[in-house]
């Protein structure tokens, strides 16, 4: 992961810690109930697909709030997507110019049509 993913991924989850999780449980002591225990738990949960996803391409703040309304079937969900061109893209992946498919980074002939990957 470069530099500049590596800084959004700390800002991602620092954001969600603070005002995704943090600031609503404050706001949810005033109640008598263990509301805010519950969101303070499953706030915490909701991370793990959020930074799965985020590894995988996708939006870090939408699967964040999937996973704090669905935390179980997110996560599952998020560990079956696949990488989209973004992704493959930061880790490495060649576009070859003539199909327009990804190979790894240590391919010379595209995987898709033969053709070299220059």
């Amino acid at each position: 992961m470069n530099i500049t993913g590596h800084t959004h991924y700390i800002r991602n989850n620092i954001l969600a810690f603070v005002f995704g999780i943090i600031v609503p449980t404050i706001l949810l002591l005033a109640s008598p109930s263990t509301a805010s225990a519950v969101y303070l738990i499953s706030g915490l949960f909701a991370l793990l697909p959020a930074n799965i996803a985020y590894h995988k391409g996708r939006n870090f703040a939408k699967w964040f709030i999937y996973g704090v309304l669905l935390w179980l079937i997110a996560t599952i969900h998020s560990i079956c997507i696949h990488d989209n061109d973004k992704a493959k893209l930061r880790k490495g992946h060649q576009k070859c110019p003539h199909c327009g498919e990804f190979s790894r980074p240590e391919a010379t002939v595209c995987r898709c049509c033969g053709r070299d990957l220059a």
